[in-house]
């Protein structure tokens, strides 16, 4: 159960998360700036600092989000970067360790189609963005007659490897009049 608590003018300012118990999991901090969110802040029950969001834009737009994960002794685990698009999507990911070295797991570069929807995510190597794509996933919708998607098929393929794997996700969607 979340509970969520808003100022004034509806903007939501904090949420605490409990479990089945009642007891309190973790609480969620939202900062301002104008009217939108500038830092994200997330607490262990105990009030330990998990991770901090900090959101940066251009022109009225997001254009960057930081996160920085916490160990509990409150040292610096690991940076996220998230780069958005004109349309505030995700384009680019990547992490960095506690020094500022690249985490070793990539940077994933997103594309969408007119909708909005992913279709193609590219698996760069973070030390030479240079080089081809360690892996490729491409995806395809299905839409139902109100547009929206019904099957999503995700093709997917490792540099040096000569077939795809395919997973095909269904999902049914209930409209009431």
């Amino acid at each position: 159960m979340t509970h969520h608590e808003y100022d004034k003018s509806g903007r939501e300012i904090s949420s605490v998360t409990y479990d089945m118990n009642k007891q309190m999991l973790r609480r969620c901090v939202y900062l301002f700036s104008g009217v939108s969110v500038s830092t994200e802040l997330i607490y262990e029950a105990n009030a330990t600092l998990m991770r901090r969001k900090d959101y940066q834009y251009e022109a009225g737009k997001l254009a960057q989000a930081i996160s920085r994960y916490f160990n509990p002794d409150g040292t610096v685990r690991e940076d996220q970067i998230e780069g958005f698009d004109s349309e505030e999507r995700i384009l680019l990911t990547y992490g960095l360790t506690a020094s500022g070295k690249p985490l070793g797991d990539g940077k994933y570069l997103h594309e969408y189609d007119a909708e909005g929807r992913e279709t193609r995510r590219l698996d760069l190597d973070e030390f030479d963005v240079e080089k081809l794509p360690k892996r490729e996933e491409r995806i395809e919708y299905s839409s139902d007659e109100h547009g929206n998607w019904i099957t999503r098929r995700a093709r997917s393929k490792w540099l040096g490897d000569s077939d795809w794997t395919e997973t095909i996700t269904v999902r049914t969607i209930e409209y009431y009049s």
